[in-house]
Order: C-alpha cells, then structure tokens, then sequence
C-alpha cells in the first residue's frame, strides 16, 4: 500500500513524502529477539524485544540502545529507546493497535580541522564541549476495518521532541510538539 504524504507519528520523522506500507501475515504465538554488534572505536549496540498473542489481542515491547566512542576526540553518541504495542482483533474485520515509544540521545560535536590539523593528528577536536541531547516520545493509535465495501483506517498519534545543545558559545533549547489525525477510507 502507497501511503502518500507525511506520516511522521507512525513511520518516524523521515517519512515526510510518503511511505510504502507492506502488510504480512499475522504471526502465531510468543517469540523473544535479541540482537547486538561491536564495531570499531568503541561502538556497541544491543536490543531485546518479546511479543506474541493473547487471546483476541497481541502485544510487543522491547528496548534498544547504542554507544558508539567516536573517532575523533569529543565525537561520542549514543542512545536509547523503550518501545510498546497492544492490538485487539474486534471480530473478524476491524483492528486496534496502540504503540509507544521513549527515546533519549546524545551527540557530541568535534568540530572542523584544518587540513595541517588533520594530517598532524586527524582525531583531535576542535570544539571540546559541544553536544546536543534530545529526549523524544511518540504514540499513536491505529484503527483499521475492512467491510464489504472496501477498507477504512483511522490514524492518530501525539509526538514531542526537546533537544538541549551547546554551541559555540551559547545553548540552545528547542522543544516540539506534534499532532495528527489521518483518516481514510
């Protein structure tokens, strides 16, 4: 299915042009993921996650985060998220699904080198001090049915985003919030 224009709440803050929504099958029974990686200077990332059924209903939650040192001097990020869904099949025809998701990030900033500054040590910075840390939430709540005369969604979700940065010699706050309601049929 071709979702045309923003969808920012349910598909994440990247999906501003529109997305493709691909539907599977439902899966039976429980099921436990976990997954992580390292990587060079210092990155490690993690996530476990366990869904399944519960009678007319099914449900997932789980965690992910990474660590990641940096290359260069003052270049560290990292972040993490606690995610949650529950869905109810309402007879053989109609869908609820609630999801939630927290985040927490933090990036440092090295700064630009001059070339003589890379080539005599190319992991210095520039810019000690610099970050930006961002706090974010999102939910939303999805409502879907198929009649005989086609098929029908309601979609529905808040978001809000506060990042917190120093830079140069200031800090900056920003804080966003978001609304939408997306009903079609």
């Amino acid at each position: 299915e071709i979702i045309r224009g923003g969808q920012n709440v349910l598909y994440g803050n990247q999906a501003l042009s529109g997305v493709v929504k691909i539907t599977t099958r439902r899966g039976e029974g429980d099921g436990l993921r976990v997954s992580g990686a390292i990587g060079s200077d210092g990155y490690i990332s993690g996530g476990i996650s366990y869904g399944g059924d519960a009678g007319d209903g099914f449900y997932q939650a789980g965690a992910s985060g990474f660590d990641y040192g940096g290359f260069r001097t003052n270049s560290a990020s990292s972040a993490s998220t606690v995610y949650g869904s529950a869905g109810w099949y309402v007879g053989d025809t109609d869908t609820v699904v609630l999801r939630g998701a927290l985040g927490t990030s933090r990036t440092e900033y090295p700064g630009a080198l001059t070339h003589a500054e890379a080539q005599r040590d190319p992991t210095q910075s520039s810019t000690p001090g610099e970050y930006s840390e961002d706090e974010s939430g999102q939910a939303t709540l999805l409502y879907e049915t198929e009649r005989d005369w086609g098929a029908a969604r309601i979609n529905a979700g808040v978001n809000y985003r506060d990042r917190f940065s120093t830079l140069g010699r200031g800090n900056v706050e920003n804080t966003q919030r978001g609304f939408s309601l997306a009903p079609r049929a």
